[in-house]
């Protein structure tokens, strides 16, 4: 794992391909802000983020129109479902209308998910972030 920022995203199981573009996550483990550019990709992204303060949120942010500039915190650890458009409604249950060039809040434990997540449940220290990166698909792979 990079000393620095670490960005990789998957293609979903076959199962999930007709809904998710992809799967991936972000990590940013040096103590400085990292700079990023989003650019409009067509999709619609659940994002469950947890900071170096130790704050965990679960975020969805609907459809870009042009390319933006975003500082991903220290110490911050994220992962990212791209849903395809048609699907995202449909699986989470909720408008995406509102949400054009802009993102909104979900519960903290949205999906089962929640702070605890941070860490391993065996020895209660932090998750590596490719070790976090696996469950995550193992969830997923088996919903």
């Amino acid at each position: 794992m990079p000393d620095s920022f670490y960005c990789q995203f998957i293609p979903p199981a076959p199962l999930l391909a007709d809904f998710v573009e992809s799967i991936g996550m972000l990590h940013n483990p040096t103590d400085e802000v990292k700079e990023v550019v989003v650019v409009p990709d067509g999709r619609v992204d659940l994002f469950f983020l947890r900071t170096g303060s130790g704050k965990f949120q679960v975020m969805l942010i609907g459809l870009e129109t042009a390319p933006e500039q975003r500082m991903v915190p220290p110490n911050t650890l994220a992962y990212v479902i791209s849903f395809k458009p048609l699907a995202v409604e449909y699986i989470l249950q909720t408008s995406i209308a509102e949400l054009l060039n802009t993102a909104k809040d979900l519960p903290d434990d949205f999906w089962g998910f929640n702070a605890a997540a941070k860490e391993s449940p065996e020895n209660g220290k932090r998750m590596h972030a490719k070790d976090a990166l696996k469950d995550m698909l193992d969830f997923f792979g088996s919903h």
